[in-house]
């Protein structure tokens, strides 16, 4: 008989948060034949936004370099997860809005579900931003498992 394999998603974006929900996946829910898919979408922090905005060039430059090195770093180690756990999979980066990108590589990868963190925010700023983890449970075809760090004791 064929092993069935699983397609998973994990969104990743650096945080305790994600580094958490990639740890509760191995721990939980891992199977030896899944087939994992690291998705990272860098996103610009507030403080480059703002120093793109007032036009200090020479800043941003510095900003944009450390951002792109942090990237790397993260990309590297995501990777390194795949190595050293022996898990089948790949390491995606997206450019653009988190929430629209990691539903395309769902969309794209044929994922069975995706599994992310969630850093609990607020209401007020819930309801100002927005999240990427509801709007990936309102929005995704493949179900959504949302770890919450605060409830888990991993």
């Amino acid at each position: 008989m064929e092993e069935k394999y699983r397609t998973v998603l994990l969104a990743m974006d650096g945080s305790d948060h994600s580094d958490h929900a990639y740890r509760w996946y191995l721990k939980y829910l891992r199977q030896a034949s899944d087939y994992v898919v690291f998705v990272h979408c860098p996103e610009l922090t507030q403080s480059q936004l703002s120093c793109f905005i007032s036009k200090c060039k020479h800043q941003l430059k510095t900003m944009m370099l450390e951002h792109e090195q942090e990237t790397r770093l993260l990309l590297a180690r995501l990777h390194e997860h795949l190595k050293r756990e022996k898990i089948s999979g790949k390491v995606v980066r997206k450019l653009g809005d988190p929430k629209e990108q990691i539903l395309k590589v769902a969309n794209e990868e044929n994922v069975d579900c995706i599994v992310t963190g969630s850093r609990g925010r607020n209401k007020t700023r819930l309801g100002v931003m927005g999240s990427v983890s509801s709007f990936l449970v309102h929005h995704s075809k493949v179900p959504v498992l949302i770890v919450k760090k605060d409830l888990c004791n991993n």
